[in-house]
């Protein structure tokens, strides 16, 4: 936010240094022409002080004029030439600039001698040749001079008795500069490109996590194809990434899959997102392999345990044990009793193939007998030892537990 808020700043700094260069040599740029005016009452003639036809430059164009029309004379001439003109008769003078459009006026120090009659009119000065410059016209008369006037004056008469009062304007061309055009135009250029590329960017970045996080919330919502989601896995099914005893592939894929990120969103992302993006799949990782070894410890056999063996089982049909028939017997075994466990261990060796067997139950020997001993029958009891208990009849070591 506070990128484009930088960003939006140097924009409006750019235009406003633009536009003010722009105005100040337009609309705020100097006239290439000082023109400032000066107006007698009640007076008939005007003169310039020396030293105001080069106030502002070497170059001046002087205009007289006169109201409803009248004859108006304009001359230069010398100090001394335009004081003797004058006379004792009543003048004004144009002192200098009162402003850049107004020209100062005072009154005339009148001169020696009898003022001209009001009823004679004064005459018109641009009949002498003593003058430097004259000109002369009907309401409006123009010179221009060229060269540094110095002790140069200017004198403008309407001739004759109507009693109309002068005008005089003085115009000054100059050269005019604008030192702000080219350093605020280059100033506020520079801005307004660095504004507009800090926006642009901004809005790229914003635009590349948008589409960095539709994928990835698309990814993480819809499962991929042969894993079933969490609302159609079947009921008592593990959800997809939790570790499984003896599934090695769900302890892989889980964290693996909950932690990928795509370029996109790995590129909009700033250096603090992506050292804590790497510090949490670092995590991950680490509790991934504690959950497959501790898997692989409980899969493995505890130490000194028989590995259990599973009993194989027959798919082919169950063999038929045949009743058993009666055998004669030789006279000496005939008056001996059949037992019926003989009989059936019989069938079955019969029936696996294992010849034919009969079982004869136990007859000590004749020796032992006549001694005196004889072994125990299986199916005797056991013997009392001396503690009052019962001892149990030896049995073989060698088989399994």
């Amino acid at each position: 936010m506070l990128r484009r808020v930088v960003g939006v700043l140097l924009v409006v700094l750019g235009l406003a240094a633009i536009a003010v260069a722009t105005a100040s040599a337009t609309i705020w740029r100097p006239s290439d022409v000082v023109t400032a005016r000066a107006a007698a009452s009640d007076v008939a003639m005007m003169t310039t002080a020396p030293g105001v036809l080069d106030l502002v430059g070497d170059e001046v164009t002087l205009t007289a004029r006169a109201r409803d029309g009248a004859p108006v004379a304009l001359v230069l001439g010398d100090e001394r030439d335009v004081a003797g003109w004058v006379g004792a008769d009543p003048v004004v003078e144009i002192t200098g600039l009162e402003s850049w459009t107004t020209l100062a006026t005072q009154a005339g120090d009148a001169g020696d001698g009898d003022p001209t009659p009001a009823e004679e009119g004064l005459p018109d000065p641009t009949a002498s040749d003593m003058w430097i410059a004259s000109a002369r016209g009907e309401g409006t008369a123009s010179l221009t001079w060229d060269a540094p006037a110095g002790r140069v004056q200017a004198l403008v008469v309407v001739p004759g008795a109507d009693g109309v009062s002068p005008e005089l304007e003085l115009s000054w061309p100059r050269e005019v500069s604008t030192p702000l055009l080219v350093p605020g135009v280059v100033a506020g250029a520079i801005l307004l490109l660095v504004g507009a590329a800090v926006l642009v960017r901004e809005l790229l970045r914003a635009r590349r996590r948008r589409t960095a996080v539709e994928p990835d919330s698309a990814a993480a919502t819809t499962p991929p194809a042969g894993v079933p989601s969490r609302d159609t896995a079947p009921a008592g099914s593990p959800a997809p990434g939790i570790a499984v005893p003896g599934d090695d592939s769900a302890l892989a894929a889980g964290p693996a899959a909950a932690g990928t990120v795509s370029a996109a969103a790995r590129s909009a992302m700033t250096r603090r997102e992506l050292r804590e993006l790497a510090e949490r799949e670092a995590a991950e990782r680490e509790a991934a392999e504690k959950a497959a070894r501790a898997a692989e410890r409980r899969a493995r056999p505890r130490t000194g345990m028989l590995p259990a063996v599973r009993r194989a089982t027959s798919t082919g049909p169950t063999p038929q044990v045949p009743e058993p028939q009666e055998t004669p017997t030789a006279p000496e075994t005939a008056a001996q009793p059949s037992s019926p466990e003989a009989t059936r261990a019989d069938a079955w060796r019969q029936a696996w193939g294992f010849g034919e067997t009969s079982w004869a139950p136990y007859q000590p020997d004749r020796d032992t007998e006549s001694a005196g001993t004889s072994k125990p029958a299986a199916d005797e009891a056991p013997a009392a030892d001396e503690t009052g208990g019962t001892t149990a009849p030896p049995t073989s070591t060698g088989g399994a537990r």
